[in-house]
């Protein structure tokens, strides 16, 4: 995300006891990823960043464990969380920030229809962690 500072112990309390609150009033979801045979936890995918004015929200992915790469659970969650939020969330559009070098999960977001975003990095922003990210978009109802 953009946030620069770290978060708080009551950050995470007060993230965890907001989950009960109605999907319109969060700007972050948090989904496991189950393993189908086993149900064991090997990932998550989340919706931060959520704009419910702009009908937008970021995505990310996390398959944990290397033995779960490469296996399409992570192709499978997005498919997923796509047609949620399309359907039930009702979204627009999502973007998901990419290192350069993680090349798999840039093919993850072209497999998934997402483009690559041309965007002009604002100068006045010091913070280096995302000058190495290319910003990639999908628009839900295209």
């Amino acid at each position: 995300s953009d946030r620069k500072e770290p978060l708080t112990l009551q950050d995470i309390a007060t993230f965890i006891e907001s989950q009960d609150a109605a999907p319109f009033q969060l700007d972050q979801i948090r989904y496991m990823i189950l393993e189908s045979k086993t149900g064991k936890c090997i990932g998550t995918i989340d919706l931060y960043e959520m704009d419910w004015e702009k009908d937008s929200a970021h995505v990310g992915i996390l398959i944990a464990t290397e033995k779960y790469r490469k296996k399409r659970a992570a192709f499978y969650a997005l498919q997923q969380l796509l047609n949620m939020a399309s359907e039930e969330l009702e979204l627009e559009r999502l973007l998901a920030r990419v290192q350069h070098d993680n090349l798999a999960s840039q093919k993850l977001f072209i497999k998934t229809g997402f483009r690559k975003k041309i965007e002009d990095l604002d100068p006045k922003d010091t913070d280096a962690r995302y000058t190495d990210c290319d910003i990639f978009e999908r628009w839900l109802n295209e």
